[in-house]
């Protein structure tokens, strides 16, 4: 991430949640954006998921345990919050006002 992040190039990465954990000075150098969305959402996306070994069984109690944990990172690190319980279409359509508004400031 510091190597991605150290160029002057503006670019987008899309990152999992547990990268707040290691990141967080890193982070800081850069506009973040927290797509925030409540458990039933982040439920119904991930159970489809085989790949999020700190999901497991319990998919709910861990990912409600995941998100109380993380949470306050999340929000302390963006520099915007965008409602992802939303559409994929609306979700994209709130990124690109953001960057758009960041880039004409």
């Amino acid at each position: 991430l510091k190597k991605i992040i150290s160029n002057d190039k503006k670019i987008i990465i899309s990152t999992g949640g547990g990268i707040i954990l290691n990141n967080k000075k890193s982070l800081k150098k850069t506009y973040n954006i927290y797509l925030e969305c409540d458990i039933n959402t982040l439920v119904k996306r991930l159970s489809s998921s085989r790949e999020r070994p700190l999901i497991g069984v319990n998919i709910v109690e861990n990912v409600t345990q995941l998100l109380i944990e993380r949470e306050i990172l999340y929000k302390k690190i963006s520099n915007a919050i965008v409602d992802s319980n939303k559409t994929k279409k609306n979700i994209i359509n709130k990124i690109q006002e953001i960057i758009t508004y960041e880039n004409n400031k």
